[in-house]
């Protein structure tokens, strides 16, 4: 079940109560009327604003006879021509000698070629268990929570970061706490704080309450969004229908509260990229009537042109 910010809102806002999923939502209140956004939050939270073969030579082959063709022979004699008493006695001739013997060629031994045993290819190793880094929640609303706005400042760009790059991660910032501090940046009144100083560079604290004002406008945007498929994927998971409106999205109201009457033209504007970018077709209803005034009664140039915008751009 996706847990919902509780009642934190100021002047009494009411808490929503959904019938098919039980879910309590912070502030479905919207005046019966919701926005929607035009712009995404910025990208990267830059807010608005050779071998060689070798033949070598090889000796001839030479066949060695197997037997001399050459074997000592008996003279021949004419013994018509020599007178008979010229004629040694008759000897037996010596026998010759044996012709000799054909030495059998011994096979050259042939050098066996053995293989090396086929060994078993290496099992492969188990894929490593990848464990995705926990979420430090605490330290992310502590700097909500600082009174130092730098701290608030990098609070609320952790936030954008995870939110638009892990939403496996980023479920674990769909709580109560986080929700809350995001809303009481930008319902904050910044009007007390110093404001910019003509020979000074670095940014005002008025400049800075406001900068984070408008930058945590667009992270609410961001979690509203991841809350709201959250919740589909809850209920649809208990075989239940989705009814969650725009007007029960925690935090909603203060958004459009801002498109109405900020004094600031930036935060209004800010505000009208919010609605823009969480908004449904099934939201046109409420969306439109708020972009439509914004664009016809605003007093700012730029606020009514990014009213227009939002309003063509609504999902049919």
């Amino acid at each position: 079940m996706v847990q919902t910010p509780q009642n934190y809102l100021p002047n009494g806002y009411m808490q929503p109560q959904v019938n098919a999923v039980k879910i309590d939502i912070i502030n479905p209140q919207a005046n019966g009327s919701m926005p929607n956004v035009a712009q995404q939050p910025a990208q990267n939270y830059t807010y608005p604003q050779p071998n060689y073969i070798y033949n070598y030579p090889t000796a001839p082959v030479y066949e060695m006879p197997t037997q001399s063709s050459y074997y000592p022979q008996p003279p021949i004699i004419n013994q018509q021509n020599i007178p008979q008493q010229y004629l040694p006695p008759m000897t037996p001739p010596m026998p010759l000698p044996p012709p000799p013997s054909v030495i059998e060629q011994q096979p050259v031994p042939q050098t066996v070629q053995t293989q090396p045993p086929v060994q078993a290819p290496p099992q492969p190793l188990p894929p490593a268990q990848v464990s995705t880094p926990s979420v430090d929640i605490q330290s992310i609303n502590n700097g909500l929570k600082s009174a130092n706005l730098d701290e608030q400042t990098a609070a609320i760009q952790k936030i954008a970061e995870i939110g638009e790059t892990n939403p496996q991660q980023a479920q674990a910032l769909l709580n109560e706490e986080t929700f809350k501090g995001l809303v009481d940046i930008i319902i904050k009144d910044n009007s007390q704080l110093q404001g910019p100083s003509k020979d000074s560079k670095e940014l005002s604290q008025k400049e800075k309450a406001e900068m984070n004002k408008q930058y945590g406008t667009y992270t609410l945007a961001v979690l509203q969004k991841l809350f709201r498929e959250s919740f589909d994927i809850e209920a649809k998971k208990q075989g239940v229908p989705t009814n969650l409106t725009i007007n029960e999205l925690p935090g909603i109201v203060p958004i459009v509260e801002n498109v109405k009457s900020n004094p600031n033209p930036v935060i209004r504007e800010a505000s009208i990229s919010a609605l823009s970018y969480i908004a449904r077709p099934e939201d046109k209803p409420v969306i439109e009537t708020i972009f439509k005034i914004a664009s016809e009664q605003d007093s700012d140039p730029m606020v009514k042109q990014a009213a227009t915008q939002a309003l063509t751009a609504l999902p049919k």
